[in-house]
């Protein structure tokens, strides 16, 4: 469907990224395939950012996370393998949710604690026309060929 540098994203990446979509939200609208693709690209750049600023999870905290979340299933009744089974996904699958979780997490805090509100308002006031409310949209169309 589409090619990130060396990454290939296929139709299986976009079959997968619907099943997390409805496993997380069953009531959620599933975007289109144009703009599932978008997404997915999104998360190959942001996958690759999170690595080149030390932002990306490590097995182990993965695992501690894995380990909180069976934790509290089990309270309920049940277990992290067939709650994840119920949602439709493998335990790999959820690995890979939770790692840009951790990592999405850490650069938010990274942003709070970097980011001072004068500092904000230096950056509106130095530019006003960036933020003028108008706004650029760019697409491509990939073409399968033989």
């Amino acid at each position: 469907m589409a090619k990130v540098d060396s990454v290939m994203i296929t139709r299986a990446d976009l079959a997968l990224a619907r099943r997390q979509i409805v496993a997380m939200n069953p009531k959620a609208t599933v975007p289109n395939n144009e703009a599932l693709l978008d997404q997915l690209v999104d998360r190959v750049l942001w996958m690759r950012y999170f690595e080149k600023e030390g932002l990306r999870a490590s097995g182990a905290e993965i695992q501690r996370a894995i380990q909180q979340i069976d934790a509290e299933l089990r309270q309920r009744g049940t277990s992290y393998q067939r709650w994840i089974a119920s949602l439709g996904l493998t335990a790999e699958e959820h690995v890979g949710m939770i790692g840009f979780d951790l990592a999405t997490g850490r650069l938010r805090e990274r942003l709070v604690k970097d980011i001072q509100e004068e500092e904000i308002k230096k950056e509106f006031e130095a530019h006003p026309e960036w933020y003028d409310g108008s706004r650029v949209h760019i697409s491509q169309i990939f073409v399968e060929t033989a």
